[in-house]
């Protein structure tokens, strides 16, 4: 589960969201104490904050000894058609044993390729997601998947908004003009 946090590492301001860089370092510690040195990172779009805090993270826990490298679906797709494989076969011949996806949907695409492949997960490849979406216990295996705790990311966001809301300056002009209603006689 990752824990919550006010402002993100690409996201900074007024900004309360999931601790995504701690999300792929939770990952990519889970899939180093499985002995795992080469993981494949697959994201969707290169140019996604959210992912590129997920990859950070992840190659952050790899240091030297390990090989990370990442697949970028939405440039593939463009090259090769949507819903192209992924090469994920090629790339287990290649040393890959894991792959780390920045979503469930991405990582349900690249455990049906490789099953299709022959590959037996997680005997010969290892798959994780994120998101914890409600399918992922009961597809086979199981997933392992990075799960945001929604409900507390929405208090600390109330919570930041009441005590703004508490603490303003209504002479402030960026706040804006004061509303009064008047009932109609």
């Amino acid at each position: 589960s990752l824990l919550p946090g006010v402002d993100g590492v690409s996201m900074t301001g007024n900004t309360v969201a999931a601790d995504h860089w701690g999300g792929g370092q939770q990952i990519a510690e889970h899939l180093k104490a499985l002995g795992h040195r080469r993981v494949l990172i697959i994201g969707n779009n290169p140019a996604s904050n959210v992912q590129n805090d997920r990859a950070g993270g992840i190659r952050s826990v790899f240091g030297e000894g390990f090989h990370t490298d990442t697949l970028w679906i939405e440039p593939l797709e463009k090259l090769a058609g949507k819903g192209c494989p992924l090469g994920l076969a090629k790339k287990v011949a290649e040393g890959y044993t894991a792959f780390a996806c920045f979503s469930d949907l991405h990582a349900l695409r690249a455990l049906t390729e490789l099953q299709r492949a022959g590959i037996n997960v997680p005997e010969k490849a290892s798959v994780t997601g994120f998101d914890d979406l409600i399918w992922s216990p009961v597809i086979t295996p199981a997933l392992t998947t990075a799960r945001m705790d929604m409900t507390e990311i929405a208090a600390i966001a109330v919570a930041a908004l009441v005590k703004a809301i508490r603490e303003r300056d209504p002479s402030d002009p960026e706040i804006g003009a004061p509303v009064t209603a008047e009932k109609a006689k």
